[in-house]
């Protein structure tokens, strides 16, 4: 009877890693679940809250920055709003992922599944925030009568929330890792995510606010703001050329396979350091 052989490696090969993610779905969903349930103990407070934390932050800003910041720019409230609704996501996926792996120890050392599935549903579990303030954001379009051409506007959307959940995976595996690696990360990630709002262009536009060219420039190195961008223009019909569409596309995916790489660079190790 001819004996089989197996190759078995310390260190996970990245895209054998990848090619897994279709075998453990269920865990995926599973984990995004879970995710969920806990954010959404209170179904109805949690169903609400997904579309009056936007809201409540849009208010804030519009009435605190309306007369200032937003005096040149035409639906400003809409614009402030179409921004929350995206950093919700990624603020908040970030946020719970960073602390997964010390939040699941005991499941870590008992069970095995590729372990960056479990940052991953961090952002999974909050598309669903984003579905219901999308929603309303539809309704708000309605009632300010935007001229909005529908193709180009589904195009933008779905190619912009594409991004997001790339950048927003390789973020979160790159920040569940700095936690592990770092006990001191999770003290100053907080901060770090503050830092990263006000340098995104959520509450202003760029070429209205910013009078700097090299502050200008920099603020576009944020990977963030040509998401953001991407996603305007298909609301507002601003002036986005092609190449611009494509590069920050491309830097998302980029951060995505950065934050793998580092990671499976780390997994085997990963629970010696929890």
């Amino acid at each position: 009877m001819k004996k089989e052989e197996f190759l078995i490696s310390s260190k996970p090969i990245l895209w054998e890693e990848l090619r897994l993610i279709s075998k453990y779905r269920n865990v995926l969903y599973v984990l995004s679940w879970r995710n969920l349930r806990l954010q959404y103990n209170s179904f109805w407070l949690g169903l609400f809250w997904g579309v009056l934390n936007p809201m409540i932050m849009t208010a804030i800003f519009f009435f605190v920055l309306g007369n200032k910041v937003g005096s040149d720019l035409e639906n400003y409230i809409l614009y402030i709003y179409s921004g929350f609704i995206f950093w919700n996501v990624l603020a908040g996926s970030t946020g719970s992922s960073a602390s997964c792996f010390q939040d699941n120890f005991s499941l870590i050392k008992k069970v095995y599944f590729p372990r960056f599935l479990m940052p991953f549903s961090h952002v999974i579990s909050k598309l669903p925030d984003l579905a219901i303030s999308f929603m309303a954001l539809l309704f708000a379009l309605l009632y300010f009568n935007l001229d909005v051409n529908i193709y180009q506007f589904a195009f933008f959307t779905l190619l912009s929330i594409i991004d997001l959940v790339l950048f927003g995976v390789g973020l979160c595996l790159i920040a569940s890792v700095l936690t592990v690696r770092f006990k001191g990360f999770s003290v100053i990630q907080p901060l770090l995510t503050q830092a990263f709002f006000f340098v995104s262009p959520i509450i202003f536009d760029i070429n209205l606010t910013i009078e700097n060219s090299l502050v200008r420039a920099l603020i576009r190195l944020n990977v963030f703001t040509g998401i953001l961008e991407i996603f305007r223009f298909g609301i507002f019909n601003h002036s986005i050329s092609t190449h611009i569409v494509v590069i920050y596309s491309v830097c998302a995916f980029l951060i995505c396979i950065c934050g793998l790489v580092l990671f499976n660079y780390e997994d085997v190790t990963l629970s010696d350091k929890i």
